[in-house]
Order: C-alpha cells, then sequence, then structure tokens
C-alpha cells in the first residue's frame, strides 16, 4: 500500500529538479505506477501490470489514499497525463483497470483524455 511517506518521498524528489515524466523499460512513468498502485509497493505494481498484457493488476483490496495523494501530486506536475506505455495504456486506464474510481476521477480532473483509441 503507499503511504504518506511515499508523497513525502516524490515531493523531495520534486523539489530537487527530478524528472516527473521519466520512464522505465515499459514506458511507464511514475504517474503510471502510482494510478496502477494495487499491492504493497510501486515495483509489484509496476511489473504486475507491465507483464499482464491488460495493463493493469487485478483483483480487489487498494492502493488507498497514500495512491490518490500520489497521483494528485503527479499530475499536477506532469506533461505526459496521456502518455501511453509500452502495451499503450494511459495512467487512466491502468487506474480504471485497477479499480480505482477515485484516481480515475483525479486523472479526469486534471485534464487527463478518456477517448483517446488505443
Amino acid at each position: 500500500r503507499l503511504g504518506e511517506e511515499h508523497v513525502e518521498c516524490a515531493r523531495l524528489l520534486l523539489r530537487c529538479g527530478a524528472n516527473i515524466d521519466v520512464r522505465d523499460r515499459n514506458a511507464e512513468t511514475p504517474l503510471h505506477l502510482a494510478a496502477a498502485a494495487m499491492s504493497s509497493s510501486l515495483s509489484s505494481s509496476s511489473s504486475s501490470s507491465s507483464s499482464s498484457g491488460s495493463g493493469g493488476s487485478g483483483g480487489s483490496g487498494g492502493g488507498g489514499a497514500g495512491s490518490l495523494a500520489l497521483v494528485l501530486l503527479l499530475a499536477a506536475k506532469s506533461r505526459s497525463l496521456n502518455a501511453r506505455n509500452k502495451h499503450r495504456r494511459t495512467p487512466l486506464h491502468l487506474a480504471c483497470a485497477a479499480g480505482r474510481s477515485d484516481v480515475a476521477a483525479a486523472l479526469l480532473s486534471a485534464g487527463a483524455a478518456p477517448l483517446r483509441p488505443l
């Protein structure tokens, strides 16, 4: 589960000039990872969402308020709200696949485009 410590770490990195839109080997940004957060850590969320091919980890549960706060922080700073990962999924796609309607609503409010074709 993502907690306040993850949000504080992200704030620290942003204050130090970290690139908010950097991509990993799966072409995912920090916003992709936060939007899909379902498990105990970002790395397990990343591997499950990237390896599934569906673009999201299934199951119940959720990242809780920590992932929503992190999504809000990242979405406010990101220039890539609609960035696609290697499976052509956006952070909005991943939030919906993870059953995170709170995160999806936050992304839409921040300007994510819901009707872009895959």
